[in-house]
């Protein structure tokens, strides 16, 4: 569900901001917590394996864009594959992403402390 919700706000950050903040960076943050919800949903990992391997996948694809692979695969033209794989490096993104599996991290923890409270088991 939290993946969905996540889904839903990305299209609409998408969509309708054009600034220089929320859609560039909050939007590359909030990618990384939902592609580690999206693969939660069907991959029993640890929080903290799981995380990472989205990390790593996330600075894949922008180091993928660094060596502009979709113009090197011919598919400059497929608006997907720009979208999906992105056609402009910025160093800025491995920030944001760094920054999302930080909050994943963070957010993991606060969850299981709230549930591990005294009388409960």
């Amino acid at each position: 569900m939290i993946s969905l919700v996540l889904f839903f706000v990305l299209v609409i950050i998408a969509i309708f901001l054009r600034d220089g903040i929320i859609r560039p960076f909050l939007g590359d943050t909030l990618a990384v917590i939902w592609l580690y919800f999206l693969a939660k949903s069907v991959l029993n990992l640890s929080v903290f394996r799981l995380s990472l391997g989205v990390l790593l996948v996330s600075y894949c694809v922008e180091f993928a864009q660094y060596f502009r692979l979709v113009s090197l695969l011919g598919l400059q033209d497929v608006k997907v594959a720009r979208i999906v794989l992105g056609s402009t490096f910025d160093v800025m993104d491995l920030g944001a992403y760094t920054l999302g599996w930080v909050v994943i991290l963070i957010g993991s923890r606060v969850r299981l402390s709230a549930g591990s409270g005294p009388g409960q088991q």
